[in-house]
Order: structure tokens, then C-alpha cells, then sequence
């Protein structure tokens, strides 16, 4: 037989057609190999998965069946459950859902409250890791099919599936509908899956028919091959690299946004390989077709593809301008630093060894577009309002089109490609900085934001040197705004008149984030220093200075170092110690998300319960004024879009808020009976609207509850003196040490000479609307007050 010699993948194509007959008996067998596979796969029930919303703590659940002799612990499953903040199936293989007459299920040994979404009845391919739902519950069949046995209350149906309490370390409910009914229905599913994987293997073995039965159009697409070559052993080898950083990523990465989109694109670049490959070996062996080797020479290294690491570098150099209010300069420098080793790594350096295979070109293309995707992943999750998860339709069409553009505009003009991301990074830069001299302050004038406290004092003698407690809560409202939300907190209220605190209801703080509303309580001015804002909550300021001017000590007592980064603490003695800020800063860009609370798990918080409570009870010759902020309860999550459970994790932190607090005052309470304890939020939480800033709506659309949302506040005060309670007209935050001050120095003008302004709210956007004695004006309820004092 001769031989027709080619150069190429493919050498000797295939020169006659197979008879009808040879191509039935192919069909024919892959058809039959097909049929017999799936009668090998019995559909019947052996898992159990459970979808939920993740404890706070790892915690274990369970998953009893009854085989007739009742539960016990031989015929149960058990899974530990991670923390998180998404929703995780958790699966509980080798169910023996055929023999059983019942089952129930331990949703973890911690109290608190449980969220459940669905609970499904499938079969699993243990070690292919796939699952084939046959029954599922969800909705009204969950509360109507289970039922609460022991340690439960609140077992009902929310938006977020069924809501359980758990109220100590046994709770179970348990199936009680008719078991059989459940098996015949997971059987009809069964029997519908069985056939459409009978369809399929029909369809496969017909398409295999007539692949091989159009003779010419395989050849033509034979011709094609053998005429693209190149390019697609090029294209075999880019997506080679993509699929090894990809599950790199996917397993390197911090969970997050970044770490899903890899785990997802690399299982579609998997597949996109996998057909190519099964492609070649159709041809190469069904057709008679023999590969040559791909290796060729190794491509030059262009020094001037240096500049093009500036499209990756691009969001980096943003993120580091818009947050060097908080990034050290030598904090600045390790990040610049370490992205740079990375995407030259990753978008030269691996491409150039591979260029020995495939196209330096189209390799740096796909490189430098994924770096850019994944260090750009930040800023598109800010513009698009993602948490923990992004639209990977969006991500992957950023992805391919930057590797188009980038592909042929360096095929066509190399040194144009240079100035077009030489250019994009210049107007991306330039556009930043302008943004953040923007968003400074009007007021440059020093001499103005000098706070009227200082000039209130001057020359005056503190008459009474009480300890004072500054006890912050994270994001809590008062009774007013928690009324809106479902939650009536009368209970802890009462609690706090009983130790003799003084509640003033209808307070609200200028700044509607922590440092914002903390900086102008702690220096008592709206005129505060954007670009050093950590700088008063970490000692340096009106307060501080003062009071150590009359002999006081300071002590600053937090579960995390951001209220201290960026500067020296000036309080005397402070927790936790700092730590650098970059790695926060490269964990946060690598994750895709700038999240508020990212590296807050850095100190374990019983932690920061053991050193506050130590500090409660440490004795001082001097007078000492201690500022502690718990992380409790919380707020959402400042993506821009409400997640569905964050109204009743607010009112589960609440709850927890209000176990800490009373912890805390009963051991104040006994230490340091004389001390003045003020107990305040610092803001709202954000649940209204898009749960954060309210700049996408217009003004007609807040109302007073948004307001209350963001600014309003509770306080609590207890005074040495009881005649104090209601002596000064206390109705913003920053009133409080004002109030304060006046009471040491016994000069009650003190309290009017240096409060601030109530008028002007700081922070969240609201088009011009302002607070004028607790009246609204602008918006939909411009004209009424803020509060309408319910209680």
C-alpha cells in the first residue's frame, strides 16, 4: 500500500470510506457498551445532603436512621460542619434510605440559631463526587414533613428556609410523614434518569454513525486540521497553562470570589480540552492518522514586554492610592513588590518556557488576562456588588475579551500594544487621584477644626476624677429602629434601668461608619482628618489628650487591630498588638473582595472577652478612662446587596450582643460601682435599601427609617450621681463627652460651649438631607422628625 507522506498532525489520511456496514457494527457496539454501563447503575438512594447557612464555630451534625431497633449511635452518620458566610451542602454518604423506616437529623451541638434550606434525597457516584437529586425537600413540605423532638423552639418557615433554635447541645427533629411514599417518588425520578441516559447513549451511537458516515465532510475537517496545525496545537497549549493556574488558584487562593470563578473556569477549560483531545484521537486513530511532535524552538524574550505587566498592575496601583490613608509606605512597597514578582511569573516567564510548544503571543494573552481579571476582581466586585460570589457570565466575558484584544493587537503592531496599556494605566492612575483629591475635605484651615473642647477646659480644675468606660457595640440600634426590624428589646432596656442606667432614646451620630462616627465622638468635631481617621480611635485625640492632662490612664481594648492600624496608639496601655497591614491588604485582592471585616479573625474573640474583663477589673492609682469596641452584633456585609439572611443574623448578633453586655456590667458594676459607663452603637446596620450606602437612590426615595438605618444609635449612660440622668440635652453621640466633661469640671456651661453641630451627617450619601432638632429635612419624610419616639 503506498503511503501519502504530509507534514503535520496528520501524515497519512484516510483514503477509502467504510462500508454501512462497518459503521453500523461500530455504532452498534458503542451502543450496546452504552445500554450495558447504564443497567450496571441501580438509582436507588444512598445519600443524604443537607443544605444550610454555616455556624459561626465548626460544629457536628448528625443523621440518625432507624433500621427498626430505634436511634442509636451505630446506625448514624455524622459530618463536621466549617464555618463560612455562604450556604454549604453538606453531604452524609452511605444512607441507607431503602431499609429505613425514619430518620432525624442534629443540626450541631452548639446553641444558636440554624438555618436550613433544603434537605435532599439522592444517589451518589462516591468517587466521582456526583450527586443525582431524587427528592427534595424545601418550602412548606420542610415544616410540614419534619418535626422538632428535643432542644428545639421557633421551628418555623422563613425566606431562608426553616428556622430552628437550638437550645442545647442534643437538638433533633425528625421525618414523620409516610417513608414509602418518599421511596416511590425518588423511584419515578430514578426511572426518568435511567431514561435520559438510554437517549443519550442513542444519540452518541447515532452521532458516531454519522461522523463516520459523511466521509468527505471528515475529510474536509481533516484538511482543515492539518491546515491549522499549528494554531491549534498553540491553542491546546495556552489552555494547558490556564488549566494549571486555574486549579492552582482554585486550591491556593483564600475563599472568596477568586477562588469560585478559578474553580469554575477550570473545569470549562477542562472540558474545552478534553473534546479538542478526543478530537485528535478520533482522527489520529479512527482515521488513521498519525501526530508529530509539537516541540519547536524556543521563542526570544522581548524585554520590551516588560511594560505590559502595567495592565495587571493597574488595579493594584488603584487599590494602593485609594487606601493610603491605611497602607504604611513600606507597606505600599512589599505589595507593589509581590504582584509584580507574580504577574511577570505568571505572564511572562511561563509563557516564554512554553513558547517552546506553543505561541509566546497568544500565551502572554492569556496570562496577562487572567491576572488581570483576578487582581481587577476587587474593583468589579465594588461596581457590580458582589459578596463572596460573583457572576462568572461577567467574569468570564471580561476574561476573553481582554485576551482577544490583547492577542491581535500585539499580532498587528507590537509596539502600539505597549502604548495603548501604557496609556490605560496612565488615565486609570491619573482618573484615582483625582477621585481621592475629590473626596478630601473642603476645610484646610487647621486653625477651625481645633475642637471647641480644648478652649471649653482651659484654665479650669477638675473638680470629680471618676473612672470612665466607653463600652462601643458594633452596629446597635435602639429600640425604635429594632421595632422595625422585628425585634423588641425592651428586655435588655429594663435590664440596664435596673443597674442604673440612663437611656436616651432618639440619639443618632453624625458619621454613619465606625471610624467616622467614632473619630468625632473621641476629638468632639464634625472637622475631622480623612487621611487620619485610625489616629483617634487609637488614643490621639480631644478626649485622650485631656484627660491624661488631668492624670488620667488611657486603655484601648479591641478584637482587632483596625482601630489601631496606621499610627503608634497613644492610649497607655492598648490591645491587640498591630499587625502590618499588607498582608490584609494582599489576602483581600487575592480573595477578589474588600471585604469590611477581612482579617478580623486574626485574634481568636474570647480572646479580646478575657483581656476587656481583665481590664474591668485591673486597679490603677490614677483615674483610668478605658475605650473597648465589641464586634457584636454586627452589620451586613457594605457589598451593596442585601443578602437573604441578613436581617436575622443581625438579630441573632443582637441576642449575643446582649449577653456580652451583660456580662460586661455585672463585672463593672462590681469592680467599679462609682465609674461613669456609657454603653452606646457607634451606627445603624445597614439593612434597608441595598444594605450600605444610599448614593443609587434618589432623595425622594429615603425615608426616615433609612436614615435611622445608617445614623441612629443607642446610648446608655450611668452617672455617679443620679441627679446627672437627665441634665444635659443629649441627642447625638457626639454630645456625650461634652455632657461628660461638664460633669467633672461641675460647669454645666461646658456642654453647650463645646458640643458640635447636629445638622450635617457624614458618611453614607444623602443628597443634602440634614437632622435640624431631630427633624428631617430633604427626602420622602422631609418636615418630620427622625424618631418618633416609639418604645
Amino acid at each position: 500500500m503506498s503511503s501519502q507522506q504530509g507534514n503535520g498532525w496528520f501524515k497519512r489520511p484516510m483514503d477509502r470510506a467504510l462500508t454501512w456496514k462497518q459503521r453500523l457494527l461500530i455504532a452498534g457496539v458503542a451502543l450496546l457498551l452504552g445500554l450495558f454501563g447504564v443497567s450496571r447503575i441501580h438509582l436507588i438512594p444512598n445519600a443524604l445532603s443537607i443544605e444550610v447557612m454555616p455556624p459561626e464555630q465548626e460544629d457536628l451534625y448528625k443523621v440518625y436512621y432507624d433500621l427498626g431497633a430505634g436511634f442509636n449511635e451505630t446506625d448514624s452518620i455524622t459530618t463536621m460542619v466549617q464555618p463560612g458566610e455562604r450556604r454549604q451542602m453538606i453531604h452524609f454518604s452511605g444512607f441507607p434510605a431503602r431499609n429505613i423506616k425514619t430518620f432525624r437529623i442534629d443540626p450541631g451541638m452548639r446553641e444558636g440559631a440554624v438555618w436550613i434550606a433544603s434537605i435532599t434525597l439522592q444517589y451518589e457516584f462516591r468517587y466521582l463526587k456526583i450527586h443525582i437529586p431524587l427528592y427534595r425537600w424545601t418550602g412548606e413540605r420542610l415544616l410540614a414533613d419534619f418535626t422538632p423532638l428535643h432542644h428545639i423552639r421557633d421551628f418555623a418557615l422563613t425566606e431562608q428556609g426553616l428556622a430552628l433554635t437550638s437550645t442545647g447541645d442534643d437538638a433533633h427533629f425528625a421525618y414523620r410523614g409516610q417513608w414509602q411514599t418518599i421511596l416511590d417518588s425518588a423511584a419515578i425520578a430514578a426511572s426518568r434518569v435511567s431514561r435520559f441516559l438510554y437517549v443519550l447513549c442513542m444519540l452518541c451511537a447515532a452521532v458516531i454513525y454519522g461522523l463516520l458516515a459523511f466521509h468527505r465532510v471528515v475529510r474536509r475537517l481533516v484538511s482543515f486540521v492539518r491546515s491549522h496545525e499549528r494554531f491549534l496545537i498553540n491553542l491546546s497549549v495556552t489552555f494547558a497553562m490556564l488549566l494549571l493556574y486555574l486549579l492552582i488558584a482554585s486550591h491556593v487562593l483564600p475563599e472568596g470570589i477568586n477562588s469560585t470563578f478559578a474553580s469554575l473556569l477550570w473545569k470549562f477549560v477542562l472540558i474545552s480540552m478534553t473534546v479538542g483531545f478526543y478530537g485528535l484521537f478520533f482522527f489520529g486513530t479512527v482515521l488513521k492518522e498519525r501526530p508529530s511532535s509539537i516541540r519547536k524552538t524556543i521563542e526570544r524574550f522581548q524585554a520590551q514586554d516588560l511594560l505590559l505587566l502595567f495592565l495587571p498592575l493597574t488595579p493594584i496601583v488603584q487599590y494602593l492610592i485609594l487606601n493610603q490613608n491605611v497602607l504604611k509606605i513600606t507597606d505600599s512597597i512589599i505589595i507593589m513588590i509581590f504582584f509584580t514578582a507574580l504577574t511577570f511569573i505568571s505572564s511572562l516567564i511561563v509563557p516564554w518556557l512554553l513558547s517552546i510548544a506553543g505561541s509566546r503571543i497568544l500565551l502572554i494573552s492569556a496570562g496577562l488576562s487572567l491576572t488581570f481579571v483576578l487582581l481587577n476582581m476587587s474593583a468589579l466586585a465594588a461596581n457590580f456588588h458582589w459578596h463572596l460570589v460573583g457572576n462568572p457570565l461577567i467574569q468570564l466575558g471580561i476574561f476573553i475579551v481582554t485576551a482577544a484584544i490583547l492577542f491581535f493587537l500585539y499580532t498587528l503592531n507590537r509596539k502600539r500594544t505597549y502604548w495603548a496599556v501604557a496609556l490605560f494605566f496612565l488615565v486609570n492612575t491619573a482618573m484615582t487621584m483625582v477621585k481621592v483629591t475629590n473626596d478630601q475635605p473642603e476645610i484646610r484651615d487647621t486653625s477651625v477644626t481645633i475642637p471647641n473642647i480644648y478652649a471649653s477646659v482651659e484654665g479650669r480644675q477638675m473638680v470629680s476624677t471618676p473612672d470612665i468606660f466607653l463600652l462601643v457595640y458594633e452596629s446597635y440600634a435602639n429600640q425604635e429602629t429594632m421595632l422595625h426590624y422585628g425585634f423588641d428589646n425592651r428586655a435588655q432596656i429594663d435590664f440596664l434601668k435596673e443597674m442604673g442606667f440612663t437611656i436616651y432614646p432618639g440619639t443618632y451620630s453624625t458619621g454613619s461608619m465606625s471610624l467616622e462616627s467614632l473619630g468625632r465622638l473621641l476629638h468632639v468635631t464634625n472637622h475631622i482628618q480623612q487621611d487620619r481617621m485610625t489616629s483617634y480611635t487609637s488614643g490621639a485625640n480631644a478626649v485622650g489628650d485631656i484627660l491624661k492632662s488631668f492624670g488620667y490612664k488611657t486603655f484601648g481594648i479591641f478584637p482587632v487591630d483596625y482601630f489601631l492600624q496606621n499610627s503608634r496608639p497613644a492610649y497607655d496601655d492598648w490591645y491587640p498588638p498591630i499587625n502590618k497591614m499588607y498582608p490584609i491588604f494582599i489576602t483581600a485582592i487575592l480573595e477578589g473582595e474588600f471585604r469590611y471585616n477581612i482579617g478580623f479573625d486574626a485574634i481568636p474573640y474570647n480572646d479580646y472577652l478575657l483581656k476587656k474583663r481583665e481590664a474591668f477589673t485591673q486597679r490603677t492609682q490614677e483615674p483610668a478612662f478605658l475605650y473597648t469596641h465589641s464586634m457584636l452584633p454586627g452589620h451586613s456585609q457594605e457589598s451593596g446587596k442585601c443578602l437573604p439572611d441578613e436581617k436575622s443574623k443581625y438579630l441573632k448578633g443582637i441576642k449575643d450582643a446582649n449577653q456580652e453586655m451583660g456580662k460586661d456590667l455585672a463585672l463593672l458594676m462590681k469592680s467599679r460601682p462609682n465609674a461613669i459607663v456609657i454603653v452606646a452603637g457607634d451606627h445603624g446596620p445597614y439593612l434597608t435599601k441595598g444594605c450600605f450606602h444610599l448614593e443609587n437612590y434618589a432623595i425622594g426615595e429615603i425615608d426616615r427609617l433609612d436614615i435611622q438605618d445608617r445614623y441612629g444609635t443607642f446610648l446608655a449612660i450611668k452617672w455617679p450621681e443620679r441627679a446627672y440622668a437627665g441634665r444635659y440635652d443629649i441627642r447625638i453621640l457626639q454630645d456625650i463627652f461634652p455632657a461628660v466633661f461638664a460633669y467633672l469640671f461641675k460647669d454645666d456651661t461646658i456642654f453647650d460651649a463645646a458640643r458640635i453641630e447636629r445638622e450635617d451627617l457624614y458618611g453614607s450619601p444623602l443628597h443634602g438631607i440634614r437632622i435640624e432638632n431631630g427633624i428631617i429635612k430633604g427626602g420622602k419624610d422631609d418636615g418630620k422628625p427622625l424618631f418618633l419616639g416609639i418604645q
